[in-house]
């Protein structure tokens, strides 16, 4: 079995920080830049994320694995986990169905990690040998307002942010340091 495909399916609609908030952060009281600092926090955005193995606001995400796992339990990657929508699979004949709802439990924890756990009558169908032939899709995210977003993950955006905006080679690395260290005590390790 591969580790899975993890593929977008819908994005949030807004940015953990807000353009007005990183002006302010920035010292910037011109709008000449706002483009330039739009798309540095969603690059800011994506980085964190990635570093922390994590999704910050409201996504939903497609999880294609090759066979259901051979334990009872799948971990979801891109925590925290909200809510699962779908387990689709190929059968043996490559025709899709859709794995009950009433054969598992979602998990989540208060350590962010989230779960499919089957109940204990139930067992992973047979599926077809081919790639993805199981499609997980999920909601993971702290919320879809930025507030939800951690302090100090929002506070290491407006670092990389910073960082990248100011372009100083000399703090540069520095700025992004700092912005780790932020991030570093609660980074996931990756499922997929």
């Amino acid at each position: 079995m591969n580790i899975g495909n993890l593929q977008l399916v819908t994005a949030p609609t807004l940015e953990p920080i807000t353009l007005q908030a990183t002006k302010h952060h920035l010292r910037v009281m011109h709008n000449d830049d706002d483009m330039q600092i739009h798309d540095l926090i969603r690059s800011a955005r994506r980085w964190a994320e990635r570093y922390q193995a994590r999704t910050y606001l409201t996504t939903t995400w497609d999880w294609f694995l090759d066979d259901f796992p051979t334990w009872r339990r799948i971990e979801i990657p891109r925590p925290p986990l909200s809510s699962i929508t779908s387990i689709k699979y190929q059968d043996t004949d490559d025709v899709q169905q859709t794995y009950s709802s009433s054969d598992y439990q979602v998990i989540t924890r208060t350590d962010n990690h989230g779960f499919i756990d089957l109940d204990w009558d139930a067992d992973w169908p047979t599926v077809y040998n081919k790639a993805d032939a199981v499609a997980i899709r999920f909601v993971s995210g702290y919320g879809s307002e930025p507030h939800s977003v951690p302090f100090t993950f929002r506070q290491a955006m407006l670092l990389h942010v910073e960082a990248y905006y100011d372009r100083d080679p000399a703090t540069m690395m520095k700025i992004i340091e700092r912005a780790k260290d932020l991030l570093h005590q609660e980074r996931m390790m990756e499922v997929v």
